[in-house]
Parts: structure tokens; sequence; C-alpha cells
């Protein structure tokens, strides 16, 4: 079992894929604050989500730090629309994935396969 990050604002968006990895067996916690997340990490960490639209997880910024202390965990983004700008900035920062917002709860046990 596995331990899954959601930087994810959005309470019905974090519920929906929540459930959806609690169901596939990984555990799930939540970064409420941008300055928490160093302290959730864990050596079972293996996959953080982050809602690349909340400009409250300063998403360019966090993603850097976060590949660059824990390469080995893989970084998956979303957007409401993907625009290449914003795509190519948070690929630059070490984002291993970005997809849809729609896509995204389809996509979790596919994201979730190699953990």
């Amino acid at each position: 079992m596995a331990e899954v990050l959601l930087f994810i604002h959005d309470f019905k968006l974090g519920t929906a894929i929540s459930d959806t990895l609690t169901r596939l067996d990984h555990s799930v916690r939540f970064v409420e604050q941008p300055d928490q997340w160093q302290q959730l990490i864990k050596p079972e960490t293996r996959l953080v989500i982050i809602d690349l639209n909340d400009d409250k997880y300063l998403s360019h910024a966090i993603i850097s730090l976060l590949k660059l202390q824990h390469p080995q965990i893989r970084v998956v983004g979303y957007l409401t629309r993907v625009q290449k700008e914003h795509r190519d900035r948070m690929k630059a920062a070490g984002c291993d994935l970005i997809l849809t917002k729609s896509s995204m709860i389809k996509n979790i046990p596919s994201l979730v396969d190699n953990l």
C-alpha cells in the first residue's frame, strides 16, 4: 500500500479521488496548507496529486522543491483546461503528468497501478 498526498481544495473532487484511492487500497492524506506538505511526506509516499489551478498551493514552487527533495515521488497535476504555457511551466518544475480535471478520477486506477 502506497501513500498519496492530495493538494486538492475542491471538496467534491477531493472526496471522489480519496474514495477511489481508498478502494484501491492506498492511504490518502490531504495537504490543507501549502507549508504543511513537508511534514506529511513519509517513506511510503509514492504519489502527489496537485490542483494546478489553485494559487493557494503555489504549485510551481512546491513541485520544484518536492522533486528536488524527493525525486522518487511521482507528481500528477490537473488543470481545468490544459494550456500549453502553464503545462510547460509545470513540466519544467517537475510535474510528471498533467491531466484535465475531468479526466482525473477515471485515470486514478492507471495512475496507481505501478506504485
